[in-house]
């Protein structure tokens, strides 16, 4: 497994984004995605370093210089031993499923979601839990929250949202279904979050612009009181004179 690899899944397996990893190592959304993809493959080690202490492995793992990741679930494994059995069992099973999620079609995603959501464990998602149907609703939470949340995160959140009402009945037209199936408006939200980016941007150039002609202007009086002086001083020399 490469180490853009390594990174991802780390990053999938605690619910960050790449701009979370990227504030915490002191770095851009951009870098990581470079980093992810290997289009930068010769990573600096202090990043490298920054990022296992995120995940919680040694640089050595993410490297892929060795295939053990030690440190990763000591502190888990020390939380599981005070969990009941019930949760105990969903944690270890999650841990288990959630990188077979990220590698499954949308479309099973939304049913495996939609059928969690109303009780029901979705036939699509292997690893029943034992007497499911009797199982209360606190308990059967304990399975289905993580699941759906983790879904949630990569289908996105008005993925999910759409897919119910299309399934409960809420229809709101063909036009609108069209336009959903095509994505358009994640890309609206995409859009919104870069208008946004880039007004924080020119709102910054404009500041730092306004304090750069302030400073000239103050230069400009400055420079202007001098002259005003000089030729004040140089007249009244030449009067006395």
């Amino acid at each position: 497994m490469s180490i853009g690899q390594r990174i991802k899944n780390e990053r999938i397996r605690l619910h960050l984004s790449q701009e979370d990893v990227a504030k915490a190592i002191s770095t851009t959304k951009q870098a990581i995605y470079k980093y992810e993809n290997e289009i930068v493959t010769n990573i600096p080690m202090d990043k490298v370093e920054k990022m296992a202490k995120l995940f919680n492995v040694t640089a050595a793992y993410l490297m892929g210089w060795e295939e053990s990741s030690t440190p990763r679930f000591n502190k888990k494994n020390e939380e599981k031993k005070r969990l009941p059995d019930e949760r105990e069992q969903a944690v270890t099973y999650f841990e288990k499923i959630y990188i077979e999620l990220w590698n499954m079609p949308r479309d099973a995603l939304l049913k495996i979601r939609y059928s969690l959501s109303k009780g029901k464990w979705p036939d699509i998602l292997p690893g029943k839990p034992y007497k499911w149907e009797e199982k209360e609703t606190h308990e059967k939470n304990l399975w289905s929250v993580p699941i759906c949340k983790e879904i949630e995160e990569i289908v996105g959140v008005k993925g999910c949202t759409r897919y119910d009402s299309k399934i409960d009945g809420r229809e709101t037209g063909q036009a609108y279904d069209d336009l959903w199936d095509s994505g358009f408006w994640e890309k609206v939200d995409d859009l919104y979050s870069e208008t946004c980016k880039q007004g924080q941007m020119l709102f910054e150039i404009r500041e730092k612009l306004a304090s750069i002609c302030s400073l000239i202007k103050t230069v400009l009086i400055c420079w202007g009181v001098l002259v005003v002086g000089i030729s004040l001083a140089t007249l009244i020399l030449v009067l006395i004179g």
